[in-house]
């Protein structure tokens, strides 16, 4: 997973939980 890309696009509110389910949604 690329953290700094999903960082970028997540809002500053996420949690690392739903950033790693973001970051996996969108590699699959």
């Amino acid at each position: 997973l690329h953290y700094p890309v999903y960082l970028r696009y997540a809002p500053a509110g996420c949690s690392t939980k739903q950033l790693l389910h973001y970051g996996m949604n969108a590699q699959s």
